[in-house]
């Protein structure tokens, strides 16, 4: 990871350390590349990018390559970037990503043939979808685990008793209190 030649040798480091955490990383500090999936990578590649608080990002099909899980983690440090105030432009064919953006511009055969801006309401839902997924990734949720009322009994095929509480299987996640059901409105 190159930085800016400010600070020391500690510094640079523990900023590096600082951002391998913040895209999920913080335990494969020693790995190399071989030794990393395809969403690992790309979380590296956005790691480096972001490694001098660039004002802009462009992005190439950030998800081009990925299965939907690493998709929805790359999008959702994508979006929190956003979210800091860091201006993101991505290339996509991936229509399903267009709700999270403010703006989409359409291009065909190299012109713009559609400008079109997103609604706030349109982007929310988006964000909080993409939150609940990142959620369930974080805790380690799986298909069949049992979550709500319209679950059945994990593997059983059953429906839950009806004053039956949500149970969420926790495995890898940092902070409980994020795998915590979400109350509905």
């Amino acid at each position: 990871m190159v930085l800016s030649a400010d600070g020391s040798h500690g510094s640079r480091r523990e900023r590096s350390t600082t951002l391998l955490d913040s895209v999920g990383l913080g335990g494969r500090y020693h790995h190399h590349p071989s030794q990393l999936s395809g969403g690992e990578q790309q979380r590296v590649t956005i790691a480096r990018a972001i490694a001098n608080t660039p004002s802009l990002l462009l992005l190439d099909e950030p998800t081009g390559d990925l299965d939907s899980k690493n998709s929805e983690i790359v999008m959702d440090i994508l979006v929190k970037l956003n979210e800091q105030g860091m201006t993101l432009v991505m290339v996509t064919h991936d229509m399903s990503l267009k709700h999270l953006a403010h703006r989409v511009v359409h291009m065909r055969d190299g012109k713009v043939f559609h400008d079109e801006m997103i609604n706030e309401q349109q982007h929310a839902a988006a964000r909080r979808d993409l939150n609940e997924a990142a959620r369930q990734h974080a805790c380690g949720l799986e298909a069949d685990d049992a979550v709500g009322e319209s679950s059945t009994e994990a593997g059983t095929g059953a429906s839950p008793a009806p004053d039956a509480q949500p149970r969420i299987t926790m495995r890898k996640a940092r902070d409980y209190r994020m795998c915590q059901p979400q109350k509905t409105q």
